[in-house]
């Protein structure tokens, strides 16, 4: 019988973006759907204002 191995690879971070904040009590069951999904929710809109920003800045020819 052959055995099938998975390899994902090497993991590369993209620090383009918020990882978030994970709290003790996410791993409590605890924790609502909707209030994971605000925080998520939360964590692009922050992502996508820092894009605008960073936009914004390298159109203007700041640095």
């Amino acid at each position: 019988m052959t055995r099938n191995y998975y390899r994902t690879g090497n993991y590369k971070p993209d620090h383009s973006t918020c990882g978030s904040v994970i709290y003790n009590y996410d791993f409590d069951g605890y924790v609502s759907m909707t209030s994971m999904a605000e925080r998520i929710i939360s964590d692009w809109k922050f992502d996508e204002k820092c894009k605008k920003l960073a936009n914004n800045k390298i159109k203007k020819g700041v640095k």
